[in-house]
């Protein structure tokens, strides 16, 4: 597991660019996540949240903090 060095999240994504494989899906996850935050009556689209899962699932596993994919079916 990798640590970042950041006092906000957008810190530590800045850190983190190199090693994330979908860096751009990761910053559009964040700012979605951040709008719920902000307001917790956002009405969100369905393909918009499955997408910024897919993209935050990317990133732990990118980051170690969760097996590859081929880890998982083969492991």
């Amino acid at each position: 597991k990798r640590g970042f060095k950041g006092q906000s999240m957008v810190e530590r994504l800045t850190n983190a660019q190199k090693v994330l494989t979908a860096n751009e899906s990761v910053w559009i996850a964040h700012k979605l996540a951040r709008k719920v935050h902000e307001d917790p009556a956002t009405r969100l689209r369905e393909n918009d949240v499955k997408q910024a899962l897919v993209a935050i699932g990317q990133a732990l596993q990118d980051l170690g903090a969760l097996p590859k994919s081929s880890e998982r079916t083969n492991g």
